[in-house]
C-alpha cells in the first residue's frame, strides 16, 4: 500500500495514529517507512499519502482533517501539514522557518544556535506533537481561538501555541517539561 517504500518491514516504525469513530485508522509509517495510510475498520486501505511524515496524527474536532509533521524528525525547521482525513490530500503546509521569521523577537528556537560541534546541532528541535484547540475547549482558554495549535519540540523542552493563519506565537514555555513526546 506504499509502493515507493523500499525499507524492510522490521525497519518501519508506526509513530502516530488516530482511531476514528467509524473504526477506520490513520497512521504514519515513520519518516523512512513511506507515508501515511488510512484503513477502514476491516483493514482495507482507503488511501495512502507517500512521503516523509512522523510522530503524530492529530485530528480536527469534526475529524475532517488532521495535522502531522513532514520531513525527518531531526530537521531544525520541520513542516506542519494539514491533510484531509477523507481523501489524504494535503490542504496546507506551514514551514517553521516562516514561523521563526514571523516571531523574530521571540528567541525560543535558537537556544542551541551557537553549539560548539556539529553533533550538538543534530536533532535540535525534535518536533513531535501538534494539537488543535477545539471549539468545545475555547471557553477554558480565553487567550486563544479555536484552531490555534499547541506544538511540542522535545529537544528544546519547548511547548508553544501559535495561530496557523498568522503564524504568530501566542504563548510559549521552556523547561516545564523534559523531553516530552505528547
Amino acid at each position: 500500500h506504499l509502493p515507493k517504500s523500499t525499507r524492510p518491514d522490521p525497519l518501519k516504525n508506526m509513530y502516530g495514529l488516530a482511531l476514528l469513530p467509524d473504526g477506520s485508522v490513520i497512521y504514519t509509517m515513520e519518516e523512512h517507512g513511506g507515508g501515511i495510510v488510512k484503513v477502514d475498520a476491516c483493514g482495507k486501505v482507503l488511501w495512502n499519502l507517500e512521503g516523509l511524515f512522523h510522530h503524530t496524527i492529530s485530528m480536527s474536532e469534526n475529524n475532517e482533517y488532521f495535522w502531522t509533521y513532514e520531513g525527518v524528525h531531526t530537521a531544525n525547521y520541520p513542516k506542519l501539514v494539514k491533510a484531509s482525513s477523507i481523501t489524504g490530500e494535503i490542504i496546507e503546509t506551514i514551514d517553521m522557518k516562516d514561523v521563526v521569521e514571523k516571531n523574530e523577537f521571540i528567541h525560543i528556537f535558537n537556544m542551541r544556535k551557537h553549539a560548539k560541534t556539529n553533533t550538538d546541532m543534530f536533532d535540535v528541535s525534535h518536533a513531535n506533537d501538534i494539537d488543535e484547540l477545539q471549539g468545545l475547549q475555547v471557553n477554558q482558554f480565553p487567550n486563544f481561538n479555536a484552531g490555534d495549535l499547541l506544538l511540542s519540540f522535545r529537544n528544546l523542552n519547548l511547548i508553544f501555541i501559535m495561530d496557523p493563519k498568522t503564524l504568530v506565537i501566542k504563548w510559549w514555555r521552556i523547561g516545564a517539561t523534559d523531553h516530552q513526546h505528547d
